[in-house]
């Protein structure tokens, strides 16, 4: 490669920057940003309306080209059954997935636990149902969990649920920290006395948001928002060891009820 090549090589790179793409870097992102504000300082959504709108437009969009879910994909989530169980899960415990997308965790969590025992719960209803399809095609049938779509932080669709196991797998880095601070304290009421709440979260040396649903934050920031909820909170470095290789900053914390 000549040196004029690699300096233009170079440039495209720059002009890509972290999103790897030119039209997403000026366009999509741009965009983005700019619905989210209007949407949260003019029409008064809160972000999770705004959030629930996005993730709904991409399910459609999905649905209507018929996009399939890659294999790959569906097995990446044994990671978060292996963990749990990791973790002292066992058939007899309830488990709640809170932000289940299309319920990938529960096509491998459904048939270990026992019947009714799974509690899936998300703010897009249209990717609970691909999820639900996805599971009937492996042969899942509804009856042996349930599904709950959330409207707002509050997750008050709960009811009077408790359960031993609540999994966030990358949630909580898709919502700003007040947003976060606001699903802790909801969640504590959901989570047993001597239950584990696990989340992950994508962490850095200060707090970055590189578009309109991407944020890391600190460990300083995860241990205000725990003592703002009343948890007791530790990083599990155990994490290490099931996690996928390219989600390199994600870290796992464990919420606990104080003693």
């Amino acid at each position: 490669m000549s040196n004029k090549d690699s300096l233009f090589q170079r440039f495209l790179t720059w002009l890509r920057g972290d999103s790897k793409s030119i039209k997403s870097r000026f366009f999509h992102r741009p965009l983005e940003r700019l619905d989210l504000f209007v949407s949260t300082n003019i029409k008064g959504e809160t972000y999770t309306e705004w959030y629930r709108r996005r993730m709904n437009r991409m399910a459609s969009i999905s649905n209507k080209v018929n996009k399939p879910v890659s294999q790959r994909y569906l097995d990446n989530a044994k990671i978060q059954v292996e963990y749990m169980k990791h973790k002292g899960m066992m058939p007899a415990s309830k488990v709640l997935e809170y932000g289940c997308g299309i319920l990938r965790v529960g096509l491998h969590l459904v048939p270990y636990l026992e019947d009714n025992k799974y509690v899936a719960a998300d703010i897009s209803d249209l990717r609970v149902e691909k999820g639900v399809r996805i599971l009937k095609e492996q042969g899942i049938d509804p009856s042996r969990y349930s599904t709950v779509i959330l409207t707002d932080a509050t997750a008050k669709e709960l009811g009077d649920d408790q359960f031993d196991f609540i999994m966030a797998h990358d949630v909580f880095a898709h919502m700003p920290l007040d947003e976060c601070e606001s699903c802790l304290v909801s969640l504590k009421k959901y989570l047993a006395k001597d239950g584990q709440l696990l989340v992950t979260f994508d962490v850095s040396d200060k707090p970055t948001s590189t578009n309109a649903k991407d944020y890391w934050f600190t460990q300083d920031q995860i241990a205000r928002i725990a003592a703002a909820a009343n948890f007791l909170v530790e990083e599990q470095l155990d994490w290490m060891d099931f996690k996928l290789p390219t989600q390199e900053t994600q870290r796992m914390f464990r919420f606990v009820h104080p003693d």
